[in-house]
């Protein structure tokens, strides 16, 4: 009697992570002090990092003037003692030099560590974005727009407080520690060292509009704006942004495509939103600055050191790219010049293009040239790659497949059929699609079905056997072959090298039979794992390899 084909259902369970849009500029809280012969080297190591440092703008810095040590005479911290001392009281600093990166990380004075501090937290994503709109002039100063984006994940508990900073660089003083010029010093918090407290829901937008005063002490060419999302509670710095303070020509705003947008063709068109200049906007609000060229950088990282496309010449706002690779990241920004003066670059997008096209098929069960002796048939085959979306079974009872009966709706790597003719032949093939479209068919199997209850069988096992599954290492499916001479209740589970269970491949009643059963390792560590055949009266254990 020929067995009837295993009904097998092998279910992966992936889990769903979250993940965060924006990518993070790292906050720098520094304490320091003109009487302090520490802070010398310190700053003068810091200073120098920063200024050769490839991601400066990505690292947003405010220096905190003290009091200490003796004679405390700092002429950056008397000119606002009431928030520096905030900002000391907040962390509970006692000693300079000191610092703080995004407010949990405490860099004390080893200021050789704190570059790599940043680096490291650097690579921690947010799930804020901080644009800093609108300008400000050296007289009365101005009103900057914040507009705050959270994404879909969960706001952090405790209470967010937005505090907006300007900063002042290439300030000549020498105090009693000999150091002459400072930079990043904390001028003025606005509207006062509290900020302010406000609340925001994922996927929401909101917009703070802070008046900046201007004190004609301070040099606006040399200043930056610093603006970041703080917990209260925690001290947790969520993200932070900086920026010049006067910006005639503003930083071009990015269009399309949206920011994380996939399945771009290769020959994707970006676009911004054109750039007005300082005089035309105190006029006319929609008149275009005529004198505007864009640079548009196209690379492969968000460090920008793998630019694969970069033109400064450009006058319109729109650019059709070529020629681009295939499933892949890029990253892409846009900063607009005039005679006058050279914009900030815009805020870095990404998107990703279209991949290949899914790769043959390779089917598993039925074996080819199969009899089977059942009215329900399971067709399984190998998960497809990259990226596959669904897959199309055909069916036709013609090796032409002229005529065949075709399903184009299946997502996963399996498909139950009923309906058989009796001792009729079939024949099957799947191909797979993703974005590129679909791929090519596998190869065409044959079966054929017998209703009856006698069926002819060429081979039948005689004793059992559980074979080494292949390939062996593997990454992440393999099969496991098992022969079973006859109608037996059996067990086929695999094992972790402790011999814990880690899944159960099959449990209960099997015809005899050749039988191949496909184990997908997904969500398991690389590793030595065991498979398991047990029945009744026989057992047989045998060594995988997973390699990621």
């Amino acid at each position: 009697m020929w067995p009837k084909i295993i009904l097998l259902l092998v279910i992966s369970l992936a889990g769903v992570q979250s993940s965060y849009s924006s990518d993070r500029v790292v906050l720098m809280e520094q304490f320091t002090s003109t009487t302090c012969p520490p802070c010398v080297p310190a700053n003068q190591y810091f200073d120098n990092w920063i200024k050769s440092y490839a991601n400066k703008d990505r690292v947003a810095i405010i220096k905190y003037h003290m009091y200490w040590p003796s004679p405390g005479n700092d002429p950056y911290y008397h000119a606002n003692p009431t928030e520096n001392l905030a900002r000391k009281n907040y962390y509970s600093v006692s000693s300079v030099p000191h610092a703080r990166i995004d407010g949990t990380i405490n860099g004390g004075s080893s200021y050789s560590n704190w570059p790599s501090l940043i680096i490291n937290q650097m690579s921690v994503p947010s799930q804020f974005t901080i644009d800093i709109n609108g300008d400000l002039n050296s007289t009365t100063g101005g009103t900057l727009s914040i507009v705050v984006t959270s994404d879909n994940n969960p706001i952090p508990t405790g209470t967010l407080v937005l505090q907006t900073l300007v900063v002042e660089n290439e300030l000549n003083y020498t105090g009693t520690n000999g150091d002459p010029v400072h930079h990043q010093v904390m001028r003025k918090m606005y509207p006062d060292a509290n900020g302010e407290v406000f609340t925001i829901n994922p996927n929401e937008t909101k917009t703070f509009n802070r008046n900046i005063t201007w004190n004609s002490g301070w040099d606006i060419k040399n200043s930056q704006v610093v603006v970041f999302i703080q917990v209260v509670e925690t001290k947790s710095a969520l993200q932070a942004a900086m920026r010049r303070a006067q910006i005639s020509l503003a930083a071009p705003i990015l269009s399309y495509p949206q920011n994380n947008a996939t399945n771009l063709p290769l020959n994707a068109t970006l676009s911004w939103r054109r750039v007005l200049t300082q005089a035309n906007r105190s006029i006319k609000q929609d008149v275009p600055a005529s004198a505007v060229t864009y640079h548009l950088q196209v690379a492969k990282d968000i460090d920008f050191n793998t630019i694969v496309f970069s033109d400064s010449t450009l006058t319109d706002t729109v650019k059709m790219m070529s020629k681009l690779e295939r499933s892949t990241w890029f990253y892409w920004r846009v900063k607009a010049k005039e005679t006058w003066g050279t914009s900030d670059w815009s805020n870095t997008w990404k998107f990703k293009t279209i991949p290949l096209a899914p790769s043959l098929i390779l089917l598993t069960e039925p074996a080819d040239n199969a009899t089977l002796n059942t009215s329900s048939v399971t067709f399984s085959w190998l998960e497809g790659e990259p990226e596959v979306t669904k897959y199309q079974f055909e069916i036709d009872t013609s090796p032409t497949m002229a005529t065949a009966i075709v399903d184009s709706s299946i997502v996963d790597t399996f498909s139950v059929k009923t309906g058989f003719v009796d001792n009729q032949e079939y024949w099957w093939r799947v191909r797979a699609a993703n974005a590129a479209g679909w791929g090519e068919y596998s190869l065409i199997r044959k079966i054929k079905v017998v209703l009856t209850d006698i069926v002819i069988c060429e081979s039948v096992p005689t004793q059992f056997k559980l074979y080494y599954n292949y390939p062996n290492p593997f990454n992440p499916t393999t099969n496991i072959k098992f022969d079973i001479p006859n109608t037996q209740s059996i067990s086929l589970k695999v094992f972790d090298w402790l011999g814990r269970e880690v899944k159960t491949l099959f449990e209960g009643i099997i015809n005899p039979g050749h039988h191949t059963i496909p184990f997908i390792a997904d969500g398991l560590n690389s590793g030595i794992y065991l498979v398991e055949l047990s029945t009744s009266n026989y057992r047989s254990a045998l060594k995988m390899i997973y390699q990621k």
